[in-house]
């Protein structure tokens, strides 16, 4: 049984989270318009690393309060979806915290970049899972699996191709759709919208 208190933690999260996915969108939006101006070196660049740490370590929770959700479907698949997941968002928060410190190079994240489409399949199978059993919004769950096969076609793109793949700019521009996932799942915990097979406590029991 999910708490009162980590409901809401988790929505908190995913407020967060949204919050953080359009920073680190602007950000990135801005480096590389400005690297004509003001060079590789620009502001914008370390800052959009250093909240991509947070996006990460954000995920962790909501992924575990989504997984909740279909724990009663395939409690197997379930606990594999959620190590996965895991793996993914561990392994990109370390590698970027890594990275902003200066104990590894730029080459280094991203070979470890790809490894962040484990979390995006874990995403998508548990959006696959809400979208059959209906445990979210249709509209809801549909966003959250076109995000999440846009980002795992784009990690696969980004390992095989890097950058110069269009496909690796279909998995950044899927991330365009997090922020509305993440901002709708929050409220859903916060206004006790979610199906009693969650186990989530009601918040305001």
């Amino acid at each position: 049984m999910m708490t009162q208190s980590f409901a809401r933690l988790v929505a908190w999260c995913a407020f967060a989270a949204a919050a953080v996915t359009v920073i680190t969108i602007v950000s990135i939006t801005l480096y590389f318009a400005l690297i004509p101006t003001l060079g590789a070196g620009n502001v914008f660049g370390p800052i959009n690393d250093v909240f991509s740490i947070f996006f990460a370590l954000l995920g962790i929770p909501v992924l575990l309060a989504l997984a909740r959700l279909h724990r009663h479907l395939s409690p197997g698949l379930n606990a594999a979806l959620v190590a996965a997941g895991v793996t993914g968002a561990a392994a990109l928060a370390i590698a970027q915290t890594m990275f902003v410190f200066g104990a590894v190079d730029l080459a280094f994240t991203m070979a470890v970049a790809p490894l962040t489409g484990l979390t995006a399949l874990a995403m998508g199978v548990l959006n696959l899972q809400a979208l059959r059993a209906g445990t979210l919004p249709r509209l809801m769950a549909w966003l959250g699996l076109i995000a999440a096969a846009g980002s795992a076609l784009g990690a696969i793109a980004l390992a095989l191709a890097g950058m110069e793949s269009p496909l690796t700019w279909v998995g950044i521009l899927s991330y365009l759709i997090n922020p509305v996932w993440f901002v709708w799942f929050g409220r859903l915990l916060l206004t006790e919208r979610l199906p009693a097979t969650s186990g989530i406590t009601p918040i305001g029991a």
